[in-house]
């Protein structure tokens, strides 16, 4: 498509999303039925308040509304038990372990003296094992906090994770590595959330065994992408890694924010259409992958869309438009994805059958706002 018809759909799309928005809310999209899919996410309520919010997505009822000490950032299910964790936003130090079914608090910890989270964690395969992303900023280094799980989540290992920033990391299909997306920025939290090494910034996929923390690979960008920082990744049943960037440098135009990896290749950034790529702004929010692992979605709330990926292909093929969208996961249908705004509205879409939904509020008299990551539990 060129980049005239790619701006009159991007119009289009968005006079129709528009009209949606003055519709009476309808709740659950007419397009589809979800029967068992709880969804998880951070949010800040009308009063400046912050804390967890459960909803059942078929009918948008909320299951619990759960206080954090500050603001949170992504959170993680346990494979094998209902524990939720809920991880504190750079530079935060807190991590709060929750009932996934009740809301109650079942414990919380904080990081160790000289570290602080970068807001992602992920469960060992066994679920015995939290892995932690952790800044040790008086050394400038990335690490990987090791928290046992049946000693209330106490810290037993720190890995080193070969890289400063490390942000979203996730195990690879197989369990056997643990996934690590370098951002490569460094910060101190003297500094607040200033960016301090711009020019020398060095992002990075690091791959670590699961088991021992051993480092196993590592793979960078070329180098004309050198200003881009791998923030977010998700992983597909068969492996295929998807990847989404944040452009650090604000002089570049339409540089390449998505990219796919397989163990052992070089990751493979791939645009959109021009005009869809121009509108991402530079930044990507969230990525997930559905629960076929064929389809990603991927999220830019500076330009207000959601862009749809084959894993196949590892093409682009879609987008959609949200005001301040970012939180993305997948519902329990092929293709399909439920977004979450800073504004508290949600959308459904459908990667593989092109198909939309209408937006829709949580049905409830308290009004929130997303915050940047929304996780799924499908069952």
């Amino acid at each position: 498509m060129n980049s005239t018809n790619a701006k009159k759909k991007l119009h289009s799309r968005r006079q129709i999303i528009g009209m949606i928005t003055l519709a009476p809310l309808l709740g659950w999209s007419l397009l589809s039925e979800v029967k068992s899919t709880t969804g998880y996410g951070a949010f800040r309520d009308e009063n400046g308040n912050y804390g967890i919010a459960a909803i059942n997505i078929k009918d948008g009822v909320p299951l619990f509304y759960t206080a954090t000490p500050g603001r949170a950032h992504d959170l993680a299910l346990s494979p094998n038990s209902n524990h939720l964790l809920c991880m504190a936003r750079r530079p935060g130090t807190y991590l709060s372990v929750i009932d996934a079914i009740h809301g109650q608090v079942i414990t919380q910890q904080k990081a160790l003296r000289g570290r602080h989270f970068y807001g992602h964690s992920c469960f060992s395969a066994d679920g015995r094992y939290l892995f932690t992303a952790e800044n040790a900023y008086d050394e400038a280094r990335g690490v990987i906090g090791v928290r046992d799980v049946s000693r209330n989540y106490q810290q037993v290992a720190e890995w080193d994770a070969h890289g400063i920033g490390p942000h979203q990391l996730s195990l690879s299909a197989d369990g056997e590595h643990l996934i690590i997306a370098i951002g490569g920025i460094q910060t101190h939290p003297n500094s607040g959330r200033k960016k301090l090494n711009l020019d020398s910034m060095q992002s990075a996929l690091v791959y670590l065994n699961a088991e021992s923390g051993d480092f196993v690979a590592r793979y960078r960008l070329h180098e004309s992408q050198q200003s881009l920082s791998i923030r977010h990744l998700a992983v597909s049943k068969d492996g295929l890694v998807g990847l989404a960037f944040q452009d650090q440098d604000s002089l570049s135009q339409n540089k390449t924010l998505v990219g796919f990896h397989q163990f052992g290749q070089p990751i493979t950034p791939q645009a959109a259409e021009e005009t869809i790529q121009h509108e991402m702004r530079g930044y990507c929010s969230s990525i997930t992958v559905d629960i076929s692992g064929r389809w990603f979605a991927v999220t830019s709330p500076r330009g207000n869309l959601i862009t749809l990926w084959n894993g196949a292909t590892q093409g682009y093929i879609n987008f959609a438009t949200l005001s301040d969208c970012s939180g993305i996961a997948p519902t329990d249908l092929e293709g399909e994805f439920i977004v979450t705004s800073g504004q508290g509205k949600m959308i459904f879409l459908n990667a593989k059958s092109g198909k939309w939904s209408h937006l829709s509020r949580i049905n409830s008299s308290r009004n929130i706002a997303w915050d940047n990551h929304f996780i799924s539990r499908v069952e």
